[in-house]
Formats: structure tokens, sequence, C-alpha cells
């Protein structure tokens, strides 16, 4: 019976795609024959080398680009090429709903359940690919009243089984935090981190930032992360993610990371005015907050600190006026002046003043000269002591 069905299915596909032969592609009756044919492919690499189903000029292409894109995604070879090319595929392509499974497969194993979701809706129901809805649904912990069958079942606990080292090293982690074993936390992480970047490079960099965060708010040594982050992501990028990574807990050093990644960035020469604007404006949101939470005065007062906050000031303004010589405004005024700026942190209340008339986000209760910004009358937090921040020996 599952002989004759198969059969008939395949004769039908033939027929539709000899329509698509004879049919003016956008015609409704090569519309109607593509609809037709997503509910009827069952699994893209079988058309790739079969000479009875003759595919149209740039449909063999498309059966290839969404075969390798799932073998890519399930066997654990990320491949960002192929994966590209996989979104030059539209809903006009009978590969469509296959298209969309694929890239719901890559958002699970990265974790973006989110956006594995508005995949997911992408499917019709009738589509042979939708048949991974209550497999992923039941590897996410959603409820859902569709029942797995024996096959289904038996996929979703070879994928658990699969991530059961990693599970496993997690919890290894947890065991490391609570008996406070720093260098093991931190050397585990990495080689996790290490072990997912081929594969599933997004999950990586999601535990990378996860790791240093929780290591700076441990109080453990960020030394041994920046070291790895630039073998692992490159020098730039590691920047980024240190900057990030630190920006809840350490915003005083994550402001001089988003500066150094500014400077690196910028030195590519691919950054142009509204990314640098973008990067400005959070170097900005951070500055306010150091101003607001008691720690701004103290960063003022102490030299060495403001000695290499001045000098990657200084550092920017150069690559700015190297790589962007025709700035408009409100950049323009950060910028304008034939020398970098001495008065570094009468620059950085620039650059709030400037995000404040832009955005109106904040009060303008501050503007004014930088005596105005670092009034040492506003409550300090007395946890932190009025001497180098900690992890400033990082640089």
């Amino acid at each position: 019976m599952c002989t004759m069905r198969a059969t008939t299915v395949n004769r039908k596909i033939e027929q539709l795609l000899l329509s698509l032969h004879t049919e003016a592609a956008g015609s409704p009756g090569y519309r109607t024959a593509v609809e037709e044919l997503k509910t009827l492919i069952t699994a893209p690499h079988l058309y790739r080398n079969e000479t009875q189903f003759q595919l149209p000029e740039g449909m063999a292409e498309e059966s290839i680009i969404v075969s390798d894109a799932l073998e890519s995604v399930t066997n654990g070879m990320y491949n960002p090429e192929i994966l590209n090319r996989l979104q030059e595929i539209d809903s006009a392509s009978p590969f469509y709903p296959w298209r969309s499974a694929v890239m719901a497969i890559l958002a699970f194993y990265q974790s973006d359940r989110d956006n594995m979701l508005q995949l997911l809706e992408q499917l019709p129901d009738a589509s042979p690919p939708a048949g991974l809805k209550p497999v992923l649904f039941n590897l996410c912990r959603i409820d859902t009243e569709k029942q797995l069958g024996a096959a289904a079942t038996r996929l979703v606990d070879e994928v658990r089984e699969d991530r059961v080292f990693l599970l496993s090293a997690i919890e290894q982690l947890e065991e490391y935090l609570e008996t406070g074993l720093d260098e093991a936390f931190s050397e585990t992480a990495m080689l996790l981190v290490q072990d997912l970047l081929s594969s599933y490079p997004q999950a990586a960099r999601r535990l990378a930032l996860w790791s240093m965060q929780t290591a700076a708010e441990q109080e453990f040594d960020l030394s041994f992360y920046l070291g790895r982050f630039k073998v692992m992501f490159g020098e730039v990028e590691g920047l980024r993610l240190t900057a990030l990574a630190l920006q809840s807990v350490e915003p005083d050093i994550s402001l001089l990371f988003w500066l150094r990644y500014s400077i690196g960035h910028l030195s590519s020469g691919l950054v142009d005015q509204t990314e640098l604007a973008a990067l400005l404006s959070l170097i900005a949101d951070i500055v306010h907050r150091l101003q607001h939470d008691g720690t701004y005065t103290q960063l003022v007062e102490n030299v060495e600190y403001s000695k290499g906050l001045g000098s990657l000031v200084r550092k920017l303004y150069d690559e700015v006026q190297r790589h962007i010589p025709e700035l408009q405004q409100p950049l323009q005024r950060l910028f304008e002046s034939p020398a970098p700026p001495t008065d570094t942190y009468g620059w950085l209340q620039l650059l709030i003043d400037l995000q404040i008339a832009d955005t109106e986000e904040y009060e303008p209760e501050e503007k004014g000269s930088t005596e105005a910004a670092v009034d040492p009358g506003r409550s300090q937090d007395p946890a932190r002591p009025n001497c180098i921040p900690r992890q400033l020996e990082l640089f």
C-alpha cells in the first residue's frame, strides 16, 4: 500500500514538474503547480540525481542548496556559505517549506526559540516538513495536543541523547561555581565555546558572553578570557564580546573596551556614519549610567584610568578623521576640532548632550561643563573605593 502511494505521488510530482516546463514563470498555472508541489516534496535531496524528475532551470540548484543546508544543520557541520544561499530561496519555490524547516532547525540548535517559532509558522500544515513541528515543540518543552508517533519519538530521543554532553558540562560548570574553582570554570567554559564554535557560532558567542559575565560577577581573573576570545573570535570581535559581557557588571571597564572595539572596527575602513553613531550612542549610555550611579566622580579622580580613557578617545578621534572625513551633524560637532580633544571628560559630556538633544531620552539635568558633569557632591557607591577599577590591569 505504501509503495503504491509513493508511486502515485511520484507520478503526480512528474506531471507537475512537466507543467512547469510549459507554463510561463509566474503565470497562474505555474503558481498553482508550485503550491501543489510544496505539499508533495517529501525530501529535497531526492530530486538532485533522479533522472525521472526533470526540474526546471534554477530549481535543480534550489534542491541542492536546501538538501546541503539540511545536512549542514543536522550533522553539526556548520556551513555559513550554503546557509547564506538558502536565503535566496523565496516563497515562489516549491522548496520554500523545506527552506523554512531548515532555518527552524538551525534556530533550535542556536537556542533562538522565538525565531524558531516564527519559522515554523511559515510551514503549511499540508507540507511534509510540517511534521517537524511537534518534534521541535517537544524538544523545546512546548505543550501541544498532537501526540508523537513512534518515529518522531525515536528522533526526539536521539536528539536529546546528543545533547547529554552539553547538559553534563553545564552541571559541571555550576558545580565549579558553587565550590569557587575559578580556573576550572573558566577553562571548561572556553573548551565548550571552542567545541560549539565551528558548528553553532551564535550559541558559542552566547556561551562566551555568559561565561565572562559570570566570571566578572564572581570576581574571577578575566585575563584568561581575553586571550581565548582573541584566539577564537579574532581581536576586534573579541573586544566587542568583552565589552558586551562586562557592560552590566563592570560598566567602567566595558566603556574602555567599547572604545577599543570602535577604534579597531574603524581601522577596517568598513564603518559608516550610521554605525559610528550607534557605537557612540552606546558609549554615551554607559557614561550617563556611570554619572548616575556615583562611579563617574571616582573615575575622574583616578589618574591612571583617566589617562587610559583619554588615550583611547584621542585614538578614536584619529581613526574617525582618517576613515570618515566628511562627517554630518551631530557627529561633526564631536570631531570638528583640528586636533584631538584634550579634555576627555568634557568631550564625553558633549557626547551625552548630543545624545540627549537627539533622542530626548534623558532629562537635560547635567548639561554644561565638565565640572557640572562631575559634581563631587553627587552620591557615591561606598562599595567601590577611590582606586584603580577592578580589572583595569587587563589593559
